[in-house]
């Protein structure tokens, strides 16, 4: 009977901590893309210098919530917004309008992407 107390335990804990480890991934990569839009805003507003700023953010952000969240995701893909948020600054401030914007719209596709798939939908355990 000890044992399965223990069983029960065990597996409610290692519950638990998925729950808190998906929540916290839900609630950063919320945080990047909402900054994210707030960079396209300024952009858009023509604000070169807060953009430059608020892009230089999101790069040093994007890069402490991929060391959290490094144990969750595929390697593949935060290698690739890893280097997209370190690109985003230096393309902003070479002045090239469409490389910019793409390159925006790729890491907030990138970051989407892989806010979805880390949910138990059916179509990821299937």
């Amino acid at each position: 009977m000890k044992r399965v107390g223990v069983a029960v335990v065990l597996l409610l804990a290692v519950s638990i901590g998925c729950f808190l480890a998906l929540r916290t991934e839900k609630r950063l990569l919320s945080s990047l893309l909402t900054q994210t839009a707030q960079v396209e805003q300024l952009y858009r507003q023509e604000y070169k210098a807060e953009a430059i700023t608020a892009t230089e953010q999101l790069a040093d952000n994007t890069q402490s919530t991929l060391r959290r969240c490094a144990c969750l995701l595929p390697h593949s893909t935060l290698t690739e917004i890893s280097v997209l948020a370190t690109a985003l600054p230096v393309i902003l401030k070479d002045g090239n309008q469409d490389d910019f914007l793409t390159e925006l719209s790729k890491f907030r596709m990138l970051l989407t992407v892989v806010k979805q798939m880390e949910y138990p939908y059916l179509e990821n355990i299937l």
